[in-house]
């Protein structure tokens, strides 16, 4: 039996997940595994990144999303680099079979939308309010198959996390106080 603990930033009530896309592809490939093979147990744990619990300092980890893995031995395994964590996630089974090319595709399309949204082409300085018109069908589309995925939605931070994670990155303005405020009090739909 394989058992993990997902360790992922705290979002801002400090126990669910900040809106880290790459934590969120981690936290998803975790479920899928855990979905297709009953040897696979893991739980997610959070913690602040500028105070963290000495249960995270406990494992030995020094940044996240990391993986504290305990073996059937009592032995311990730390895996807090992207390369350590997505060979450790190779090493599970079942393979996802992946598919290069549409892995390629997707990153580029995330890409490429991250840096149309920030509109660093124009300004560095304020985000766009950007809704994707019904014409764009087939991201609609891409969209709604993400959502309508379990492991998606269980894994998926809330808007509130998103917009603030994105916010907070150096190349894009930060939210006023106010309008931070508002986001972290609203209900995640």
């Amino acid at each position: 039996m394989t058992k993990f603990s997902l360790w992922l930033a705290a979002g801002t009530n400090n126990v669910l997940p900040a809106g880290d896309p790459y934590a969120h592809h981690i936290f998803m490939r975790c479920l899928f595994h855990a979905k297709h093979d009953d040897t696979i147990k893991f739980d997610v744990k959070t913690t602040k990144i500028t105070k963290t619990s000495d249960e995270f300092k406990a494992t030995g980890l020094r940044r996240m999303p990391g993986i504290f893995v305990v073996e059937e031995s009592g032995e311990t395994q730390t895996f807090e680099t992207e390369d350590e964590i997505l060979d450790f996630l190779e090493y599970l089974k079942p393979s996802r079979g992946d598919d290069e090319e549409a892995e390629n595709a997707t990153c580029d399309l995330f890409r490429q939308f991250a840096r149309f949204v920030k509109d660093v082409e124009h300004s560095d300085t304020h985000l766009k309010n950007y809704e994707i018109p019904s014409e764009l069908s087939h991201v609609l589309d891409y969209l709604k198959a993400g959502y309508d995925t379990e492991m998606f939605r269980l894994s998926c931070p809330s808007d509130q996390e998103i917009i603030i994670h994105w916010t907070e990155l150096k190349d894009t303005p930060n939210l006023s106080a106010k309008d931070r405020a508002k986001l972290v009090r609203d209900e995640p739909p």
